[in-house]
């Protein structure tokens, strides 16, 4: 290359970096995924207005987070619930209707406690958008159904899934002269040895630095020694690791007996200890084949001279993994709700497709009677992101 054409080569590419440095220095502006929309008339029309001005954003919004993302997922939870709901095994929900029918069927129960103004609203929108009226009732009603359906799912595989089924502390508190329990009394013969039972405070307190864990786990297909998990203070054991002794009982074999003994003091303070386990019998379908897991359990003890009630220390898994959102559920009646009736909340972390904040809508009402208002949600449903539309 001779000096004129490097030269050149030269200036072209300054040129292109000098570019390529302009656009990636630019301001970065954000995209138009928020707009707001007036809606005039009786609930009909409103829905009408928004079916029409949001036809493309309906139809994707229902794609990207239903069709693509959750319906798929729920199509797992299949092979569990038939075996529990016979039904569900039936022509109706295969080929991969499963997810589809049964919020189907959610939805048109749901739909029975649904005002009449809203539903009116409903129908506008799948009128609007050319969409069946089906898919906006699923629409606005899937986070309840989900939750319905994931409870029950949970449900129908807790019941073929190990159980921890008794606890024991091998470590002298029977004789500590300590309530261990919080019950009052010191040294009473379960304060050491009890059945499990979850509980939102610690199961015991003041144990011994040196103090040692013995489970028992029961299902009736038998439990795989090779997927037990203890977790303590940062410190997986599992099969052939120092520390953790499995035993199958020798009068029944849909029992184990699992001794943890810590290869280092227990730390001070509270501290949690997560138990999991699967079973012998292989689930095959959805693939790949795997054991039915419990329900992670995880119980919080504190150590010795912490000086604190059982109650008084909350069960927040101290020093073991989280890996899954947090799950919470609260209910309450009577005096504690406006009009003494039933109230349910649990918490939800959605699986949306990175869809959700694409189809951001502010919809501002202008009904044919009463004042006008104003509701953030999104394309194809009525409900806002706090109240329903009333």
């Amino acid at each position: 290359m001779n000096r004129k054409h490097y030269r050149l080569s030269w200036i072209a590419a300054q040129t292109w970096a000098l570019g390529l440095c302009a656009l990636a220095c630019a301001p970065a502006m954000p995209p138009p995924t928020r707009e707001v929309l007036h809606l005039r008339g009786s609930a009909y029309e409103r829905g009408l207005q928004h079916g029409q001005q949001l036809r493309s954003k309906v139809r994707s919004f229902y794609t990207t987070l239903l069709t693509a993302s959750i319906l798929p997922n729920l199509n797992r939870e299949q092979p569990e619930l038939a075996e529990v709901f016979h039904e569900y095994a039936g022509p109706r929900y295969a080929g991969g209707q499963f997810s589809y029918e049964l919020l189907l069927d959610s939805a048109q129960s749901m739909e029975k406690s649904i005002p009449l103004e809203l539903r009116e609203e409903l129908r506008g929108i799948a009128d609007g958008a050319g969409v069946p009226y089906e898919e906006v009732l699923i629409l606005n009603t899937f986070v309840d159904g989900l939750l319905a359906i994931r409870s029950v799912a949970n449900v129908a595989k807790a019941s073929g899934a190990p159980l921890l089924e008794r606890v024991e502390i091998l470590g002298g508190l029977e004789s500590d002269g300590v309530d261990n329990d919080g019950d009052g009394t010191a040294d009473d013969a379960d304060e050491a040895a009890f059945d499990y039972a979850a509980s939102p405070f610690s199961t015991r307190v003041e144990l011994p630095a040196d103090a040692r864990f013995r489970f028992v786990f029961a299902d009736s297909d038998g439990v795989d020694p090779a997927t037990v998990r203890i977790t303590l203070n940062g410190t997986l054991y599992v099969e052939g690791d120092p520390g953790l002794e499995l035993r199958m009982l020798p009068d029944d074999p849909s029992r184990l007996e699992v001794t943890l003994t810590p290869t280092a003091p227990l730390p001070e303070g509270a501290f949690a200890v997560l138990v999991q386990a699967g079973d012998r019998s292989l689930v095959t379908s959805p693939p790949p084949a795997h054991a039915r897991f419990m329900r992670d359990e995880v119980l919080t003890f504190t150590r010795a001279r912490t000086k604190k009630q059982p109650w008084e220390v909350d069960n927040v898994g101290v020093g073991v993994p989280h890996g899954k959102p947090p799950a919470w559920a609260f209910a309450a009646r009577g005096a504690f709700t406006r009009n003494g009736a039933s109230v349910l909340a649990q918490q939800l972390a959605l699986l949306d497709g990175n869809t959700a904040h694409k189809h951001t809508v502010l919809f501002v009402h202008h009904p044919d009677s009463g004042p006008a208002y104003a509701v953030v949600g999104w394309a194809g449903i009525v409900w806002g992101l706090c109240l329903i539309n009333i």
